[in-house]
């Protein structure tokens, strides 16, 4: 776990004085003096021994620790966060903070070593006995039954599902059973042969493909609170007696009512094995109910990190718990023996433990009588920000002193130029790993805050004191999430589908049917009034999933109609107008004479260097296609999409300062006085270690000071300029303008995007859009529009705790004053203009202590900006808005959002408001809320299913990024072809943009497009029902057999198949075969294969595409066998056998196929 930090600190006076202490057991051993980085050093030092449990007042301190410290150790680094005290009834609620208390207590469980982090609240938390935490331990070669296997799952707080999306979830299927163990970062496969366990395998969640073998599986438990029939028991008989207690003496009335209905419900829950209720409801009437010590082994080192803070936060939890607890109480939510609910700080048995207690400065500690006492002197170093020459005289100066110096770089590229630099200044360097007084020593090794040893006088220098910060290491994710969305075909019972014969229809299902003796499954789509298509699935690629954006439910088609064909032309037509006028515009632009800007220098990846993150991989991709832009000759014109937080500003810095440096002036231009200021921060923030100036034209400045922007920028005094619309101003003249940088080009107006136009004629733009688009339109684009995507999600931010929970005022009350009481902002989404002031009035007399605003699109745009600005300068606590802040602001300080009637909302903009918080390093907290007796349409109840599905998993996350790509590419085209979008659906829309942009550019000649081949062979091709039982992974299926292009692609999904369902049956393979020869058949140019008793007829669909060099190689090979025709337009190919069965014909279409298709190829 120790590099050279733990051989530094060994030669320290610390750890000696510590190491003493601790081996002569003078428990409580007060610590003073150390700085943060030097305490973190010294314990970590010790956690190849022992556990050592780090406590911190406040959970953001526990986890920055957690982050210091995993930057210099290379074992895992144990979080352990509190969990939230709730006596709601909620439906669903994220797993993100359960699952890593989980991954922890199963550490804690096996008794691991290492370095724990945790906070008071944590702390106070009541927990289980850790012997009631069972794991399931599975070896390759044992025999049980899957169906036991299946049991202990579900006993372990398992959820069987069809196909599984996160961790806590298991699939069963045939001898195979997937499971994602609650702390795995990957799901495990089960395969057994009959009751033995024949095989344990890791798979990736997004391909669902097994790629590493195991021989044990060790499975925890999914959930922390799991009881025995005798602690169900138990609590259902407290609960009763203390309901019986609380009510005795109440009067009759709507609480007394509220508390009866809602304890019975739970008693009901409790007795009748259903999921149980909120932990904190039982927890009181548990005998056996311990806290986090109590799963610490004997010789576990406890370390308080400012102890009199830790008990201040613990009587701060307390004194906020029972506040809110009154409150609850007299709303009909609690008992009287809820109370327990948190456990006391004062009362945790700490006596016995190994404690060190650790403070900054010498003070008696009002908590504990010290056996012994460490004091130590740590400073801070000073800070050189890249000024190298100070920072080698610095060294001089310390080396002068017999000082031993040490540079932890972060990386060997850092490393070595550092090396080079002090070597060239004459200092002498030691290599890595080597320290000696007087010498430097130089490690590639993260340290990010340095410190001195006054007394050993040791210097550590770390990346913030050298670099002006350290790179923030990427985490390994989840690979679901961060995987593309391919296919927009996760069909459902209801979903609309596009023929692009007929048109528009609606899909019922598959249904079975046996025609002429063989059997087939075939999809059902209904189109207007008694007309139905049957679509065989081998064929089912003749179909798309509608999609049209957000235009609600499109208008059924009557089969052979005239009104599908007309709106096809009328949508072909004006797409290939579209790719003209781009096609027109790009070549235009190719011949126009830009600026070419210089190749990167020093002062560029200087720049790039402070960037405090690790890049990402599409962040390094599109900086690339970006800066090759401006280094050529024409002007560059670039969209950049992304989704928020995926930065893209970062990119646009770089381009800025690319641009700074060339003497080139820069304009970024954005929708809003909002967006400006933070702009403009951002920039002015990034741009401080150099000589940039950076301005901002919006309304907060004054005339006076706009004239003075104005004079600056043509006098060539300002770099930079943000500004709304105002810097599309005639009066603004810049001296020499070469970069351009829109921001969300789709919200501004036809007269500024004229002017936008105007501007953009000679130098470089770069146009920014927070909306994501769809791989496939971002193919189909390429040559008519450049663009860079950014896929990759952002550095994992703290993800945002979300509840699905029914809306009550008690709950309300209680998230916003749990947020104002850590000084924070609330955002409570009201989506209805109508009514949006009286929900204004009833929080008021709610919460009568908080500040409330409205903000709603109806607004006067100086009034919105006025409440705007007051709440992101802090002087509003609770800001009431329609879902206008779904794209927008960034306000670190807002981590509480509630919505009113989620159910009333789309996915899409469900996943985009909950972006919007979560945004520091706080806990964010978002409740869905639904009116409980409301009665809900079918589609919002199917809504609240899948609301309820997306917080718990993150099942629909694809949903919801697909309808966020879709409005994406209504921004990119525009209006108009977003309507032709909304009328053809989205997958014919690209189809026909393909088609056009190929025409254009001359890559398809007119009516040269491949046509789908027909095959024509009686042989069983389905997915029987018991192979594949869910329907949904059915169609899947299906879908993806008919992607099949190659030999490569049919081994790939049979591979596939057996891994996630077992061997696949006769008609199945039949089935993938069949698409095979399809798929052949349609690039060698067939329009038909038939089966016939003689044999097999290949009929071509071009008379150019047989030649004399192709029927001289079919004789070759198959001599009597073949025969031609060649007097009709189109050639035949006669394959004869007498008698042929279906199998024998299967067997020869796929060789002949095979063999043509390598023909034309070569």
């Amino acid at each position: 776990m120790q590099g050279l930090w733990g051989k530094i600190t060994e030669q320290t006076k610390a750890y000696a004085d510590i190491t003493h202490a601790i081996d002569n057991g003078s428990f409580p051993i007060s610590l003073h003096g150390l700085s943060e980085e030097a305490l973190f050093q010294l314990f970590a030092r010790y956690a190849d021994e022992c556990q050592v449990v780090l406590v911190f007042s406040q959970d953001h301190q526990a986890r920055a620790a957690r982050t210091m410290i995993q930057s210099f150790v290379t074992g895992i680094v144990h979080y352990f966060p509190a969990r939230p005290t709730y006596f709601y009834d909620i439906e669903a609620f994220s797993h993100e903070n359960m699952n890593q208390r989980l991954r922890t207590l199963h550490h804690l469980q096996r008794g691991s070593k290492g370095i724990y982090v945790t906070c008071t609240e944590a702390m106070m938390n009541p927990m289980l006995p850790k012997k009631q935490y069972g794991e399931l331990r599975l070896v390759v070669g044992q025999m049980i039954e899957p169906q036991k296997v299946i049991e202990s799952l579900v006993k372990l707080g398992y959820r069987r599902e069809t196909m599984i999306e996160g961790p806590g979830q298991f699939s069963a299927r045939g001898g195979i059973i997937d499971c994602f163990p609650s702390d795995a970062e990957d799901p495990l496969r089960l395969e057994f042969f009959d009751i033995e366990i024949d095989s344990i395998r890791s798979f990736d969640l997004g391909t669902q493909r097994s790629f590493e073998n195991s021989q044990e599986a060790l499975i925890p438990a999914a959930v922390e609170f799991i009881l025995t029939q005798d602690q169900r028991q138990r609590v259902a008989v407290g609960i009763e007696k203390d309901l019986a207690e609380t009510t005795k003496k109440e009067k009759h009335g709507a609480e007394r009512t509220k508390r009866v209905e809602k304890f019975e419900k739970v008693i009901h829950q409790i007795e009748s094995d259903l999921p149980l209720p909120s932990a904190a409801l039982c927890y009181p009437y548990l005998e056996e109910s311990e806290s986090l010590l109590n799963w610490l082994q004997a010789d576990a080192v406890l370390v308080l990190e400012e102890p009199d803070r830790i008990l201040e936060a613990g009587r701060d939890q307390q004194h906020q718990f029972h506040h809110r607890l009154e409150e609850l109480h007299l709303a009909g939510e609690t008992l009287s023996r809820h109370a327990e609910a948190l456990l006391p700080f004062e009362q945790l048995p700490l006596e016995n433990r190994r404690l060190i207690t650790s403070t900054r400065l010498l003070k008696n500690s009002r908590f504990f009588a010290p056996k012994a006492l460490v004091q130590v002197r740590t400073k801070a170093n000073p800070v050189f920000h890249r000024k190298f020459e100070l920072l080698a005289q610095e060294t001089k100066r310390l080396l002068a002193r017999d000082g031993t110096v040490v540079f932890f770089t972060g990386s060997t590229e850092r490393a070595l130029a550092l090396k080079q630099y002090l070597e060239e200044a004459r200092i002498p360097v030691l290599s890595d790993f080597q320290t000696q007084p007087g010498f430097v020593t130089i490690s590639k090794e993260s340290l990010n805050q340095g410190f001195e040893y006054i007394d050993e006088k040791i210097f550590l220098f770390g990346e913030a004191e050298v670099y002006g910060g350290s790179k923030r290491k990427r985490r390994k994710r989840e690979k679901e999430k961060s995987r593309r969305i391919e296919t927009f075909m996760d069909l459902k019972v209801g979903d609309y589908v596009v023929h692009e014969e007929f048109g528009i229809g609606q899909y019922q299902g598959i249904e079975q049917k046996v025609i002429l003796g063989i059997k087939r499954d075939y999809l059902i789509v209904q189109y207007r009034g008694t007309d139905r298509l049957y679509v065989p699935v081998d064929q089912m690629q003749i179909l798309q999933k509608f999609i049209g954006g957000d235009a609600g439910s499109p208008r059924l088609n009557k089969m052979g109609s005239d009104d599908w064909k007309r709106t096809k032309q009328t949508a072909r037509k004006a797409i290939e107008i579209m790719a003209r006028e781009l096609l027109e515009h790009y070549a235009k632009r190719e011949s126009v004479k830009g600026y070419a800007f210089s190749d990167d220098n020093e002062w560029q990846r200087q720049f790039e260097d402070l960037f405090p993150y690790e890049e990402t991989q599409d962040q390094l991709q599109c900086i690339e296609e970006i800066k090759s832009d401006m280094q050529k000759p024409s002007p560059m014109d670039r969209l950049l999409c992304g989704d928020v937080g995926y930065g893209k500003t970062e990119v646009a810095l770089r381009a800025a300062f690319k641009a700074v440096l060339d003497g080139k002036q820069v304009a970024i231009l954005v929708p809003t006085t909002i967006l400006a200021q933070q702009h403009y921060n951002t920039f002015l923030s990034r741009f401080q270690e150099f000589p940039v100036k950076v301005e901002m034209l919006s309304r907060f400045r004054t005339a006076k000071q706009q004239q003075s922007i104005f004079r600056d920028v043509k006098a060539g005094n300002i770099d930079v300029i943000v500004g709304t619309h105002r810097i599309l101003s005639k009066n603004l003249q810049y001296k020499d303008l070469g970069l351009l940088i829109v921001d969300e080009e789709q919200r501004f107006g036809v007269r500024h995007k004229e002017a936008m136009k105007m501007m953009k004629a000679s130098v470089d733009v770069l146009t920014l859009s927070a909306t994501p688009i769809p791989r496939t339109l971002h193919m189909s684009m390429i040559g008519v529009r450049d663009l860079s995507v950014i896929d990759e999600p952002p550095e994992e931010r703290l993800p945002v705790q979300t509840f699905v929970v029914e809306y009550q005022e008690e709950l309300v009350r209680d998230a916003i004053r749990r947020e104002l009481e850590r000084e924070g902002q609330v955002y409570f989404v009201f989506n209805r203009v109508k009514g949006i002031r009286s929900m204004q009035g009833k929080l008021q007399k709610l919460i009568p202590e908080a500040r409330i605003a409205v903000a709603h699109g109806q607004m006067g745009e100086r009034e919105l900006e006025a409440v705007m600005v007051a709440f992101l300068d802090g002087e509003i606590d609770v800001l009431i808005s329609t879902t206008i802040i779904e794209t927008g602001m960034d306000i670190p300080n807002v981590n509480t959002m509630i919505i009113f009637d989620a159910d009333r909302l789309g996915l899409s903009q469900l996943y985009q408001l909950r972006g919007r918080i979560g945004r520091s390093n706080r806990l964010a907290f978002a409740y869905f809320t639904f009116q409980k007796n409301k009665v809900l349409s079918e589609v919002a109840e199917k809504r609240l299913k899948a609301i309820r599905e997306f917080t718990e998993f993150g099942a629909g996350f694809k949903i919801a990024m697909r309808d966020l790509e879709i409005r994406g590419a209504g921004n990119l085209l525009g209006a108009e072809q977003h309507g032709h979008m909304a009328s053809i659906g989205y997958d014919l829309y690209v189809k026909y943009l393909e088609q056009a942009v190929s025409l254009y550019t001359g890559s398809l000649e007119l009516g040269s497009e491949e046509s789908e081949s027909k095959l024509e062979l009686q042989v069983d091709a389905y997915i029987p029902d018991e192979y594949i039982q869910d329907a949904e992974q059915k169609i899947r299926m299906y879908k993806r057999i008919a992607t099949i292009e190659s030999t490569a692609d049919y081994s790939e999904i049979l591979d596939e198949l057996i891994d996630r369902f077992g061997e696949p049956p006769a008609a199945l393979i039949n089935l993938m075969r069949i698409a095979k020869v399809r798929a052949g058949a349609k690039h060698a140019g067939f329009s038909t294969i038939s089966h016939t008793k003689k044999g097999v007829v290949m009929n071509f669909a071009k008379a150019l595409s047989f030649t004399p060099e192709l029927g001289k190689m079919l004789m070759d090979h198959y001599a009597r066998m073949v025969d031609f025709d060649l007097s009709t337009e189109f050639p035949k190919i006669f394959l004869l056998k007498r008698d042929c069965t279906a199998e024998e014909a299967l067997l020869l279409m796929e060789e002949a196929v095979g063999m043509i298709c390598e023909f034309f190829k070569n």
